[in-house]
């Protein structure tokens, strides 16, 4: 899977969070207002997200509709699977030891990492 660039990770946040949804929505979600700069800003990065097949849209109507190509969980998946390659030399485990040793988990996150790894017993 390609690398995305900081905006177009925030695009994809919002179309993961809002599903279907046009040029205009998402320069306001993500600049908090609408210019035709960011407009065109936008589009282009979209058509970018498109060519890295991150992205779909729907052209059948007046106004496109971009939608995520991927499900968020595939995407964080091969980031981590990425990110384990890269520098723990394949090893997952390591990388996760590795997250939860620097984030302090809430209770509801302990109870769920427990309830998994009874699972996985």
């Amino acid at each position: 899977m390609e690398d995305i660039s900081k905006t177009e990770m925030e695009i994809m946040l919002v179309l993961w969070a809002q599903g279907p949804t046009t040029v205009r929505a998402i320069v306001q979600a993500v600049y908090g207002r609408h210019t035709q700069s960011l407009h065109t800003t936008i589009k282009s990065l979209l058509e970018r997200l498109i060519r890295k097949d991150f992205v779909i849209c729907d052209r059948s109507d007046h106004v496109h509709l971009f939608s995520a190509a991927i499900p968020k969980q595939s995407f964080v998946q091969s980031q981590i699977d990425q990110l384990a390659e890269n520098v723990f030399e394949g090893n997952v485990g390591s990388v996760l030891l590795s997250m939860v040793e620097r984030v302090r988990l809430s209770k509801k996150d302990r109870v769920t990492i427990e309830a998994i790894l009874e699972k996985i017993k």
